[in-house]
Order: C-alpha cells, then structure tokens, then sequence
C-alpha cells in the first residue's frame, strides 16, 4: 500500500502528537462499553488503539486500515531506533570494561553477541541487583 506525503506527514504529526499526550488515546468513562464500565475495567490497550486509529481516520480522512499500518511503520521505526540506540549503549559498556581489565574481548563479545539476539531483553543498564557494576563480575 502506497501513501502520500500528505497522508504520511499528517499521520505522522498526529502519531506523534499521540505519543506526547497519552491522555489523547485514553477515553472519558462515558465512552467505555458498558461490559467493561460493569466490570470496572479500563479499556484495553488494543481497544484504545482501535479507537485511536478510527478517530484519526475519521480527522484524517483516511481508512483505518490505512491509518493502523502508518501507525504500525512509525511503531516499528521507533522500536529500531531504540533498540539500535540500546545496542550501541551496551557497545560502549562493554568496551569500557575490556578497556579497564573487567573483561576480555572474546567475553565482550560474547555478551554483545547474546544482547543483539535478545538474551538480555532489558539490556544491561543500571538496574540490575548489583548496579553499575553488573558488568565487573563483582
């Protein structure tokens, strides 16, 4: 499927107008169907999605289908953008380590390795049990 500049740049600000102010894809009790109001269950994040997606359709003058897979390119483009920006943090880590002696560069490289397959889903940041020095094996 094709689109147009036009389309894409208004998809695209909206999109990330979206992702700004969650408070745009969330709605008022009001709009909740009355199964989920009985329940006292907020609507789901696929059930928001939806929803956004018919409402900027219906702004935009575009299809749902056509705003869902706009969406879904600007979703995924920002999913590689983070998870190449993860991969280059854990890079500099790990050079960081062989650099003082923590590690060598074949275990580096292992753990590189292993990160970019998605061993370590949440990387290896700060986080972990033993902080900032999860890397030195302490």
């Amino acid at each position: 499927m094709r689109f147009n500049r036009r389309s894409i740049a208004a998809v695209a600000a909206v999109g990330a107008l979206a992702l700004a102010v969650p408070a745009l894809a969330v709605q008022d009790d009001d709009d909740v169907p009355s199964t989920e109001q009985e329940a006292g269950a907020q609507p789901t994040h696929e059930t928001r999605k939806q929803r956004l997606a018919e409402a900027l359709a219906q702004e935009l003058g575009l299809t749902t289908e056509e705003v869902e897979a706009a969406l879904e390119a600007v979703h995924d483009r920002f999913r590689a953008e983070h998870e190449a920006a993860r991969l280059e943090r854990v890079q500099e880590r790990l050079a960081a380590a062989v650099e003082e002696g923590d590690l060598t560069q074949e275990q580096a490289d292992a753990i590189l390795e292993a990160a970019e397959n998605g061993v370590f889903p949440g990387g290896l940041g700060h986080r972990g049990p033993r902080g900032h020095h999860a890397l030195k094996g302490r």
